[in-house]
């Protein structure tokens, strides 16, 4: 059974990982088309979302920690979608001149729809990594951002114990990858090649098996 000071150690190793990966993140050049800016705008949202689940787990805010994998997730799905599976009509329309009243530009597809996209033009791995999250996880991630059975217990009783945690923050550090290849492959920079690979050999410890 994991122990606090492992949780400890994961925190730690996951810190490590989070500032080889925003190196990468701002080495990458700027955008130069649309849909390389949408995906960076998303990346960078999701790379934000990564960021505070640790900072509020150091804390002590672990129902909101539980909240945010979930905007975490689609930010992640969303971030590969709009690299590699969004077609280029979508991404003509997703632009901020065509919003009304503050609306979206463009209604974005379903998780599944895009799990479904992605299954055909993105590596198996990544699509299938990615739905495993999706079904062993969706309905507790629903729970606690709206506010059902799991956030009240969760209120209620400390349930999650080192354990718990550590996998969550390897699944955070594993999603965060993902992202990161998104905006590499968005940017199709070949100097950059090959880095994010050194960046995950680096910290295998800290990421999914």
């Amino acid at each position: 059974m994991a122990t606090e000071d492992d949780l400890k150690s994961m925190l730690d190793q996951s810190w490590a990982l989070e500032e080889d990966l925003s190196a990468l993140l701002n080495a990458l050049p700027d955008p130069i088309t649309v849909r390389h800016a949408i995906v960076r705008g998303m990346a960078m949202t999701s790379h934000s979302h990564y960021h505070s689940q640790r900072v509020l787990l150091e804390v002590g805010a672990t129902p909101t920690v539980l909240a945010l994998v979930r905007l975490h997730y689609e930010s992640v799905v969303r971030s590969l979608w709009y690299a590699v599976g969004a077609p280029d009509e979508w991404i003509d329309r997703m632009k901020l001149e065509n919003s009304e009243e503050n609306g979206e530009p463009v209604m974005g597809h379903s998780i599944d729809a895009m799990l479904k996209r992605l299954g055909e033009v993105a590596p198996s791995h990544v699509s299938a990594s990615l739905r495993a999250l999706k079904d062993a996880s969706w309905k507790p991630m629903n729970s606690f951002v709206h506010g059902g059975i799991h956030a009240i217990l969760t209120g209620l009783v400390d349930a999650y114990t080192p354990y718990h945690w550590i996998g969550v923050l390897k699944n955070a550090n594993g999603l965060a990858t993902m992202n990161t290849q998104a905006l590499i492959v968005s940017c199709n920079d070949l100097s950059f090649r090959g880095r994010l690979a050194g960046v995950q050999q680096k910290h295998l410890q800290c990421l999914p098996a």
